[in-house]
């Protein structure tokens, strides 16, 4: 598989990788927000029909209110009069004239005024019988005595009637004086906004008995709450919302409880909208999702397949003209053009093969003039080389990218490249493979802060090392690797808060103890035994694991004796420490 197809492929992967992805997270989120969406228009049009049917009703209870303080009519429906003519023309010149008034300021289907005076019951006016008695509303004042106010439903065939009923005993407590309104059920459907058509509203009295229920033109009036399959989701709430199902179809209930005034108290206001409308729109947005993936991808690949293209054709050129060459035939690579990398190496290459020709020509005229031409290719390459590694050149380019840095604000970033600068400074101003613990521990320290601002609070580390140990020398880097052992075995794979302590003392006999402790998993005693074995062993490229602490341990019984080297000491659950046993030597 040449160059052009892996870029082509990993290219491809990456685009479908990134491009599924992007609409999969699009596709949730617009989910997401026609839910929400949802939910919040049904929280409004319930608040909003809840407001104008509690407005409504206090309108008519405006009437009420009206008839119950007014004592004239209290009076004259409770007097005896002499003769019929006398009752009539009190009728006649006062209530019907009043009732009339009433009818035309409301949409009321019929006033009703009830009384046990049988002098004037003829009109709107009628007599308390057996018949009105057995009426709920009736029913609920000689149960509750205290209560002169009700609301209450009468269902009929196609519609049903929504009757307010008030005790008019203002002018006589115990007076049986009563007046009935009756406004039609319908009125109510008018409030239902025509966006909200689809929506199923339920308006129910605080006894359950149903108002209105229904969808569209599809209306019905009567039943009960209570026989409703999501009535007990509703019962002891006064609002809320949530997802239910009923008859294999899943809804979005919205409900809210008329609390304003005591006559509508416990009415409730319900809506119900069904999920798969909303599914549609969700399953439309993952189509045109998709779409639009296949297309981006299509896009994609095209452009993806072009750039490769033309990335790659100079240098398949540039390895078939390679393939084609051998000693005898060192010939400059033709055709390959550009001020990119691909052109820079063709020229480095072009200028390569000249120098060779060049090289080989002056082989051939003199064995001297050739070793002196290695000579000077050697002094060529060797300067080349120092120049690449040159700390002043790496130094300058590290502090030019930190205060690159520094002038875009970038602070963090900025002080991660001068640690970085300066560990390198310390790693190549001396080349000696001993060196005071003082500059190991400058080393460790500028490599702790640069792990402290890459992992923040879950690194806190402590360098215990007297002022007596600093000149004490140790194996360059031995002490470096043991704490970098730490952030990559403890740190990159626990969890939570990892402290490192690295402390250093004297021991009976006078030889200087360096330890790194830590509170990481720890190693079981089999694993334990397994590493301590291993530190003797020779380097073996495939158990790379422990180089590092095999590489310390030798080195240290190497330079100081078979006395000195690394101790290791772990339990389980609280932490591991390696102990480094050095000889008190310091600096003459």
């Amino acid at each position: 598989m040449n160059i052009r197809t892996k870029l082509f492929f990993i290219n491809t992967l990456a685009v479908t990788i990134l491009l599924g992805s992007l609409a999969y997270v699009m596709q949730q989120y617009s989910s997401n927000i026609i839910y929400e969406e949802t939910e919040k228009n049904a929280y409004y049009s319930v608040s909003q029909l809840s407001q104008n049917i509690d407005y409504l009703l206090q309108s008519y209870e405006q009437i009420a209110d009206f008839m119950y303080s007014n004592e004239e009519i209290q009076d004259r429906l409770s007097i005896k009069y002499p003769s019929f003519p006398t009752a009539y023309y009190m009728y006649a010149d006062f209530i019907e004239p009043l009732s009339r008034s009433i009818l035309g300021s409301k949409e009321i289907l019929r006033l009703r005024l009830y009384t046990e005076n049988k002098d004037v019951q003829f009109g709107i006016v009628r007599p308390i019988d057996k018949k009105v008695r057995q009426q709920p509303w009736y029913i609920g004042y000689k149960t509750h005595p205290k209560e002169s106010r009700n609301w209450s439903f009468e269902a009929q065939k196609d519609t049903g009637v929504l009757r307010l009923s008030q005790r008019l005993n203002n002018l006589n407590a115990n007076a049986e004086l009563y007046m009935t309104l009756d406004v039609d059920n319908r009125l109510i459907y008018n409030f239902i906004a025509k966006e909200n058509i689809n929506q199923r509203f339920v308006v129910a009295l605080s006894d359950g008995a149903v108002l209105m229920d229904g969808q569209g033109r599809n209306l019905r009036y009567g039943g009960h709450l209570q026989e409703e399959s999501f009535y007990k989701a509703i019962k002891d709430q006064n609002a809320g919302s949530q997802m239910i199902e009923d008859k294999g179809k899943v809804y979005l209930l919205k409900f809210q409880t008329l609390e304003s005034h005591k006559s509508v108290q416990g009415m409730k206001i319900i809506s119900l909208i069904p999920v798969d409308g909303l599914l549609l729109k969700v399953n439309q947005l993952k189509r045109i999702a998709v779409y639009l993936f296949i297309i981006a991808l299509l896009v994609s690949l095209v452009l993806m397949y072009m750039i490769s293209t033309g990335l790659t054709k100079r240098l398949i050129r540039m390895a078939n003209g390679m393939k084609r060459m051998n000693m005898e035939r060192l010939q400059p690579l033709a055709g390959i053009r550009g001020d990119d990398e691909i052109g820079y190496l063709s020229r480095v290459f072009n200028d390569m093969i000249l120098r060779l020709n060049r090289m080989i020509e002056e082989e051939y005229k003199s064995e001297l003039k050739r070793k002196e031409l290695q000579l000077k290719t050697k002094e060529s390459q060797l300067y080349a080389l120092q120049a690449q590694i040159n700390p002043h050149y790496l130094f300058n380019t590290l502090n030019a990218i930190g205060g690159n840095l520094l002038n875009k604000g970038d602070q963090q970033n900025a002080e991660i490249i001068r640690l970085f600068a300066q560990s390198f400074r310390n790693l190549l101003k001396k080349r000696d493979q001993i060196v005071p613990i003082s500059e190991e521990l400058e080393m460790v320290n500028t490599y702790l802060r640069v792990q402290k601002i890459r992992f923040g609070e879950r690194l806190i580390y402590e360098l215990n090392v007297p002022w007596e140990f600093q000149q004490v020398l140790i194996p360059r880097l031995s002490l470096q690797t043991l704490v970098e052992n730490v952030i990559i075995h403890v740190l990159e794979k626990k969890p939570g808060i990892t402290v490192i302590l690295i402390e250093a003392k004297y021991t009976d006999s006078g030889d200087c103890i360096i330890s790194v402790e830590d509170n990481g998993s720890g190693i079981t005693r089999d694993d334990c035994t397994f590493i301590k074995s291993k530190l003797q062993e020779q380097s073996d490229i495939e158990d790379e694991q422990r180089i590092g602490l095999r590489n310390i341990h030798q080195r240290l019984q190497l330079m100081f004796g078979d006395n000195y080297g690394l101790e290791i000491e772990s339990e389980i659950g609280i932490g591991t420490k390696i102990t480094m046993k050095l000889p008190r030597k310091e600096i003459e």
